[in-house]
């Protein structure tokens, strides 16, 4: 699975983190944003939109490291409608 880690060169406390995930996390890369904190969509949303948009238009044309889709992603994933008040994602649901 494609990865992109972010992270704000001010943003100390994550920096331990942010690394062991990119070192550890097959098809990861890592975007060190300067002069940044924790909140990078707040304090730099023009960078952190422009890092994502091309993150994602890597990953959908296949050229994110040496990572490859198995399948087209509407093939994996299945929409259930939606129960008021439930989450899709709780598995005592």
């Amino acid at each position: 699975m494609p990865v992109l880690v972010m992270v704000g060169d001010q943003d100390t406390p994550a920096w331990e983190a942010s690394l062991l995930v990119h070192r550890h996390a097959p098809h990861c890369g890592l975007a060190v944003l300067p002069f940044t904190g924790h909140t990078l969509p707040v304090e730099e949303p023009e960078q952190f939109n422009s890092l994502v948009d091309q993150f994602l238009a890597a990953v959908d044309s296949g050229r994110w490291g040496s990572w490859r889709a198995a399948a087209r992603p509407c093939d994996l994933v299945q929409v259930l409608p939606s129960i008021p008040g439930r989450s899709p994602f709780d598995p005592n649901a």
